[in-house]
């Protein structure tokens, strides 16, 4: 059983990478490196064109590169959305992570929160053993961004959680 899950791995493997050239390669790998080094794995788009540039990709691929990766499940990169285009998540299970920070304390506190949460909360919803508090703004950016949450104040609201019937003792 293990020797034809090992052989079925090496064919998806090399069924993935059969059509990339060897500078696309050393591109991901070194994203990949970069994601697992950073805290907080978000780069700038011209970061990743510099990343690929040093790993030899050619300027004219560097989009079809983010494309690649980001159909793959490598990167995140939202081109066709204009507050995201210049953002490439080098990790979208740290992005997963983030989300499910936060609807977990939206589940915990779902009695009090009606859909929002006060600044104040914030390193409770991210604790900072895993998030530095230097990315919470960034973190909050990148939420608004996705139209998770739309800040109000020092409120922050997530749309899709609030009831669709005001709670007696709001007003």
């Amino acid at each position: 059983l293990l020797d034809k899950m090992a052989m079925l791995t090496n064919e998806r493997i090399a069924s993935e990478t059969s059509h990339m050239s060897g500078s696309w390669l050393l591109a991901k790998a070194a994203l990949a490196c970069e994601a697992y080094a950073l805290s907080f794995p978000i780069i700038s788009y011209g970061q990743f064109e510099n990343v690929a540039a040093a790993c030899g990709v050619r300027e004219r691929e560097f989009s079809l590169l983010a494309l690649y990766l980001h159909e793959s499940g490598s990167i995140l990169h939202y081109k066709s959305i204009k507050k995201l285009q210049d953002v490439v998540i080098l990790s979208p299970t740290w992005l997963l992570k983030v989300a499910s920070h936060l609807f977990a304390f939206s589940d915990n506190q779902q009695s009090t929160m009606n859909g929002t949460f006060k600044t104040e909360d914030i390193p409770n919803i991210w604790p900072a053993v895993d998030f530095p508090p230097a990315s919470y703004k960034s973190i909050l950016r990148l939420l608004e961004a996705f139209e998770v949450l739309n800040p109000l104040g020092n409120v922050y609201v997530m749309p899709a959680l609030v009831p669709d019937k005001a709670p007696e003792d709001m007003f």
